[in-house]
């Protein structure tokens, strides 16, 4: 097996030791989610699937001197100009790696049907969404192919973008749920006295629209308490339906409003471990308590990665700042010379919408944990006294939701190792590879989902699990 494969799983394989070493769950999701918005990471591995081809080519074209030029990259523009947009070059490459060439399509075919859907939705709500977020619907255009996450059958979130500038997203799923929240926060929020921003969205049975959110500095102190205030009756709401994910990502810092914009997983579900030692029931026992604490929401800071100068806190408060993953990532070097390879780095993000500011000026949150508390008390001793707001969590749990059984990460990680070049000849070969998620000693049901999960990258599709409210049973 290729060095760079073996790498590659190993690295994958660490998210999943993580899994097992008594890290909070919204710890783990931080890390994932923040990870999938770096340029070297998720979405740009789906679009670049025959790039290890591409590379690889190249390499082997120089060192049979067949590529002209001065500089590298003159000789990476003669690649181009003569093999890669030769047409009958490129179909012996589409014989040769048959599985990159069905990939590469697939992913066509994907985005097609999904623009076809959207356009489809649009002429079929076009009434309704011009009279919820009035807009003109003459003309529109999907600003990405790849928003969110691929999901059963390439449907992913995508980005709207209308002829007089406004943005939508569209949402292969209902929003039921954040308008359930919206009512419950709304309730919350009057009976403190303070007013409610409401994110304008559109529930449809299978999907639904929903309009940007972007960040907006406050502009006033009191701005700030009600802003902290309201962040605390979240902080409620999420401990009370089980939120793992309400991290930076997934809070909008609207002015004095804080804004959630992700619900695709509440309510949430605690996963039940054993361990044999006494150290590994001591830690489990730990990681338990945490993940029935406010601390497993991810609104507040709980340590992720590092230490002393170099600790990473990941948190809907305080995410000021660029942080250093502690993972190294495949990055495209060299790129448009001859000399282009990947190499794997850790690499630098940062989380914007969340910030808070006064005026343009980045917020100390830790001036404002009183703030946080009365919000949270004030919710809390609201709930118990009231029969009508027990009434309304309980409607959470009539369904089914989204539960993650595995970093999306990890699964981006699989995908880009079995884009190899040695495994682009052949399905059989990419589904050999991916058999390393089948684990020595695994149930019957493991065996099943393991087994789903490689069907479902076999066809570039991340892996989608949703448990039942109110049986707890996983469907996919």
């Amino acid at each position: 097996m290729d060095e760079n494969i073996k790498y590659e799983l190993a690295e994958a394989e660490k998210l999943e030791v993580i899994d097992n070493a008594g890290v909070a769950e919204n710890e783990k999701k931080s890390i994932v989610t923040v990870l999938l918005s770096l340029s070297c990471c998720g979405h740009i591995m789906l679009e670049n699937i025959c790039i290890r081809i591409l590379i690889l080519d190249i390499s082997e074209k120089k060192s049979n001197h067949e590529l002209y030029g001065f500089t590298v990259h003159e000789e990476y523009n003669f690649y181009i100009k003569h093999f890669w947009k030769n047409e009958s070059y490129k179909c012996d490459l589409a014989i040769r790696y048959a599985e990159g060439s069905r990939l590469q399509k697939l992913k066509e075919k994907y985005f097609v049907i999904l623009q076809n859907e959207i356009n489809e939705k649009i002429n079929i709500d076009k009434d309704m969404i011009s009279k919820k977020f009035h807009e003109n619907m003459n003309e529109f255009q999907m600003l990405n192919k790849d928003q969110g996450d691929i999901h059963k059958n390439g449907r992913s979130v995508s980005k709207i973008e209308f002829d007089n500038g406004s943005i939508l997203y569209y949402k292969p799923h209902s929003l039921d749920k954040d308008i359930k929240y919206q009512q419950l926060y709304k309730y919350l929020c009057e009976k403190a006295g303070i007013s409610c921003r409401e994110v304008r969205c559109l529930s449809r049975q299978t999907y639904g629209w929903e309009e940007n959110i972007e960040n907006k500095s406050c502009n006033t102190k009191e701005e700030i308490e009600r802003y902290y205030f309201r962040l605390g009756i979240h902080l409620f709401l999420g401990y009370a339906l089980g939120a793992t994910d309400l991290h930076g990502e997934n809070i909008v810092a609207y002015g004095e409003h804080p804004v959630i914009i992700d619900m695709e997983t509440y309510p949430g579900y605690i996963t039940k471990n054993s361990g044999s030692s006494t150290e590994e029931k001591a830690e489990i026992k730990i990681r338990e308590k945490i993940m029935t604490s406010v601390l497993n929401t991810g609104i507040l800071p709980v340590l992720t990665w590092g230490t002393g100068n170099n600790r990473v806190l990941m948190s809907a408060v305080n995410m000021h700042g660029k942080i250093r993953t502690p993972f190294k990532m495949p990055v495209v070097k060299d790129d448009k010379t001859s000399n282009i390879h990947i190499e794997y780095e850790q690499v630098e993000f940062e989380i914007k919408e969340c910030i808070v500011r006064l005026n343009g000026e980045v917020v100390n949150s830790e001036e404002y944990t009183g703030e946080i508390i009365r919000g949270f008390r004030m919710a809390y001793t609201e709930i118990l006294q009231n029969q009508k707001l027990r009434n309304m969590l309980k409607t959470f749990f009539q369904g089914k939701s989204r539960v993650i059984l595995r970093h999306t990460q990890q699964y981006y990680m699989y995908l880009f190792a079995s884009f190899h070049p040695d495994y682009m000849k052949d399905r059989k070969q990419r589904e050999e590879l991916l058999q390393v998620l089948h684990k020595k000693g695994e149930t019957q049901l493991q065996k099943e989902l393991r087994d789903y999960e490689i069907q479902s990258l076999l066809e570039l599709d991340i892996p989608y699990f949703e448990i039942d409210g109110n049986s707890r049973s996983i469907f996919d």
